[in-house]
């Protein structure tokens, strides 16, 4: 409807990458290994996962796993929804 998603309104375009494919289940599940590790098992089933997160995880880890956007201070490796139920569990 033209309007983006008020909960993303303040993350970058690279956190909306990652989350996305956090989120995507063609991919494998995204709680327990890194996302590099998701990536790297779904690029060897030939899921053709995006060359865009593969990217974004490297620079991460160049940076020494600090988070981008809003979520600085979390583990970047992991999906955003295993650091959710981290804090409910």
């Amino acid at each position: 409807m033209g309007c983006s998603p008020a909960h993303q309104q303040y993350l970058c375009m690279q956190e909306k990458i990652l989350r996305n494919f956090d989120m995507q289940a063609k991919y494998g599940p995204c709680i327990g290994p890194t996302r590099l590790e998701r990536w790297k098992c779904a690029e060897a089933f030939g899921l053709n996962p995006p060359v865009e997160v593969l990217a974004i995880i490297l620079a991460e880890e160049l940076r020494d796993g600090i988070g981008v956007g809003s979520d600085s201070g979390r583990d970047s490796r992991r999906a955003y929804l295993e650091s959710l139920l981290d804090i409910w569990g």
